[in-house]
């Protein structure tokens, strides 16, 4: 489901074979780590965010989102990436879709990579000038 609705592969438009399985091989990885966050949101004792989301993740999306306890959990840190997608969360709205929460962690995942191209520049910055 997340493959076919989140990530629209059918409306991806890849001309070969080639192209397609390279796209599941990516998007795969994704669609899987955002089943694993709402299925543990979903849990009578939802897990805590770093046992889901790198480092990285977790990173970005306390800068990203203000509100977000240091120590969030699946259910929180679900709601805040689909926000990033676009999700209001009012009380008439039902959980998130699977295309806000795509489009959440398409946005997370690129600003995590912005901060770690940002910290090794800064790095090899501070290795130049020592």
């Amino acid at each position: 489901m997340g493959l076919k609705t989140g990530c629209a592969i059918e409306s991806r438009q890849l001309e070969s074979r080639h192209g397609i399985e390279n796209f599941l091989s990516l998007a795969s990885a994704q669609v899987w780590q955002m089943l694993w966050l709402r299925h543990q949101a979903r849990a009578e004792t939802p897990a805590p965010a770093a046992a889901i989301l790198s480092d990285g993740q977790i990173e970005a999306l306390t800068s990203l989102c203000a509100a977000l306890p240091a120590k969030a959990d699946a259910q929180q840190t679900l709601i805040a990436i689909a926000k990033l997608g676009g999700y209001f969360g009012r009380k008439s709205d039902g959980p998130p879709g699977w295309r806000t929460i795509w489009k959440g962690f398409q946005y997370l995942t690129t600003y995590a990579e912005g901060f770690e191209a940002a910290r090794n520049a800064l790095k090899t910055t501070l290795r130049a000038t020592s």
